[in-house]
């Protein structure tokens, strides 16, 4: 009896040694990878293959995109569109004007939705510029424009577009980030408390809003992690100001020079319909008691100047706040930075603070959008 149960337990030692070997042997062997990264899309094939053209420029367009870049290889090469699910392609006028450049403009507006890449003489379009220099999405015509950069080639989404919020407010500032201050207060705490106001009054005209961030944290950050956070701002302001129908920025001013005081409209220098900002202008300077003269409604430079927008004249200069800059620039799209007071000023605090006045100006804006987007404006009840 002995005999046999020794037997048995070698059996059984014997058969869990195998087992333990087939299951090495199997850690051992290669395995077919189910798990392999895939592009972005799956109807776009990548072509990793050297390429000698590159991009030094692409811009937003009134339909589409313009593109100016390099191809050292063939002056005279033609720009094309490519469908990647039909794999049908469409030339685009190429202008060769300069030696080794090239010029065209891709109107997308026409193109039914679709993925598509571009070409320069039968290679892909190469961009290795930064992202802060590359062109996101926007609103072009009723299509949503979606541009793509994995391994450098440039792709493009074709969509419907469609609104997904009636009013984007970034509260500016945030987190470790406190702007301007004075004794009492600091203008992240104000321009939440501002925006948080103005969310609510929106929302009882039945508006869609859509918050930057609702507490005292920064709020949603995008683009490269590396950026300043202004940066990140804008390009959060860009992203989502592209699939809202109005969208600003609520900030508080400083000056050392303490007797600086009231109201300030910053605008894009090149953008063109500023009907609702010079509406929101009249209004504050109907309800502002301004103690001193300067620029109140304007566009800034890259180098700090300041530039008068009331008579509508265009500048074609980069603009200096990223809130500003990058959703123009990136998204094209619109965002105006509204300054209510200057909180280095006591007399202009207390009588925008502390005198409820702040109230005043925010239902200037409030009404101003609210008319703008169709609806009929409702006074806040007393």
């Amino acid at each position: 009896m002995k005999k046999k149960q020794r037997k048995r337990r070698r059996l059984i030692f014997l058969l869990v040694g195998v087992i333990l070997l087939v299951f090495l042997i199997m850690q051992l062997l290669p395995k077919e990878n189910k798990e392999e990264s895939a592009p972005v899309n799956s109807n776009w094939e990548e072509d990793l293959r050297s390429t000698t053209n590159y991009v030094e420029e692409m811009t937003w367009e009134e339909n589409g995109i313009e593109v100016k870049g390099i191809f050292p290889k063939d002056e005279t090469g033609k720009l094309k569109i490519c469908s990647t699910t039909k794999k049908k392609c469409q030339e685009v006028e190429t202008n060769h004007a300069k030696k080794n450049e090239f010029v065209g403009t891709f109107d997308l507006a026409s193109l039914p939705n679709d993925y598509y890449e571009l070409y320069i003489a039968e290679e892909k379009l190469t961009d290795t510029r930064p992202t802060v220099d590359r062109i996101n999405r926007a609103h072009i015509k009723d299509k949503l424009v979606t541009m793509d950069y994995s391994n450098d080639r440039i792709k493009v989404k074709i969509e419907d577009f469609k609104y997904e919020y009636d009013i984007l407010i970034d509260p500016g500032h945030g987190g470790d980030d406190i702007g301007s201050f004075n004794d009492y207060t600091d203008e992240k705490k104000l321009n939440l408390e501002q925006a948080l106001y103005e969310k609510k009054r929106y929302e009882e005209h039945g508006l869609t809003v859509k918050l930057i961030r609702e507490d005292q944290s920064y709020g949603i950050m995008m683009g490269d992690s590396s950026w300043t956070k202004a940066r990140q701002r804008g390009y959060a302001m860009g992203y989502y100001g592209v699939v809202s129908r109005a969208s600003y920025s609520n900030h508080h001013n400083s000056s050392l020079a303490k007797s600086y005081s009231g109201w300030e409209i910053i605008v894009p220098g090149e953008y063109e319909d500023l009907t609702n900002e010079k509406k929101v202008s009249k209004l504050w300077e109907e309800h502002y008691k301004v103690r001193d003269s300067h620029l109140r409604f304007y566009a800034r430079n890259d180098d700090g100047e300041l530039f008068s927008r009331a008579n509508d004249e265009i500048y074609h200069f980069t603009d200096y706040y990223a809130v500003i800059r990058i959703p123009y620039q990136l998204f094209h799209t619109k965002n105006t930075l509204y300054e209510g007071c200057y909180l280095s000023n006591t007399l202009d605090y207390d009588w925008y603070y502390n005198k409820g006045n702040w109230k005043t100006l925010s239902e200037d804006k409030i009404k101003t959008y609210v008319e703008y987007l169709g609806k009929t404006y409702i006074p806040p009840k007393s």
